[in-house]
């Protein structure tokens, strides 16, 4: 009977961690180290080791903490963190109560470098990484179009005269795409060779357009000359400002 008491004793350590006896319970034995902050606790060396509770939130603007009294996480602003809100029309951005803030950058001017349509620094690829106002020149004297460019959002492309600064479509696309909402400017431009089936065959406006020193010439839509077309608003700057050619 002696025997058969002492074998359930050394069972009885083989499986559990006691609270306060860990010297007796094998590595890796489930146990509970009294911390509510940590989990999947085991016994390592006569200690019970837990993990520490993951409270990371997935946010840089706050820092993350565990209640021991409760497990449970939570979390408290930093308004001292560097972070990034990912927007390339912000600088210094910076933590606000959880979020990340950063102040708006608009009227930069940009240089488009390319005449091919679809590639690095050309119109298109320079419009769209443009921010809200900027002024868009042109470093190229004409750019090739294969698609209507669709406007992010309120701009400015400035040409450095009519004869060398020009947009292409090719007789196969019209240009530029002005949806509601949107101002636009064109100065110094000519617009060439543009079609659309029923949109305008150099540019189609939804928005708001100023023109000064514009040329339209060779746009189609359909079989009708016709250089635009669209609901939007159009303000003319000067008398010679709009000269159509077809």
């Amino acid at each position: 009977m002696k025997l058969k008491i002492k074998k359930i004793v050394l069972s009885f350590f083989a499986t559990i961690c006691l609270n306060t006896a860990y010297t007796q319970c094998p590595n890796g034995t489930a146990c509970d180290d009294g911390n509510l902050c940590t989990i999947n606790d085991y016994c390592v060396n006569g200690v019970c080791v837990g993990m520490p509770r993951n409270c990371n939130d997935g946010n840089i603007c706050t820092d993350d903490f565990c209640d021991s009294n409760t497990g449970s996480c939570f979390f408290v602003y930093n308004n001292t963190h560097s972070c990034n809100d990912n927007n390339p029309c912000t600088i210094n951005d910076h933590c606000v109560n959880g979020g990340c803030v950063g102040t708006p950058v608009s009227g930069v001017t940009r240089t488009v470098t390319s005449t091919i349509d679809f590639t690095p620094n050309c119109l298109r690829d320079i419009i769209n990484q443009s921010c809200q106002n900027d002024i868009i020149v042109f470093a190229v004297d004409t750019s090739f179009i294969t698609s209507p460019i669709v406007l992010p959002h309120n701009i400015n492309l400035l040409g450095s005269d009519t004869s060398n600064t020009v947009i292409n479509g090719e007789n196969s696309t019209s240009m530029i795409t002005i949806p509601a909402s949107i101002t636009a400017s064109f100065s110094n431009l000519s617009f060439i060779n543009g079609y659309s089936a029923n949109n305008g065959g150099a540019f189609y406006n939804q928005g708001y357009l100023y023109v000064k020193n514009i040329i339209l010439k060779h746009n189609y839509e359909g079989a009708i000359a016709k250089a635009f077309s669209g609901s939007g608003g159009i303000t003319i700057l000067t008398s010679t400002s709009l000269i159509i050619e077809n």
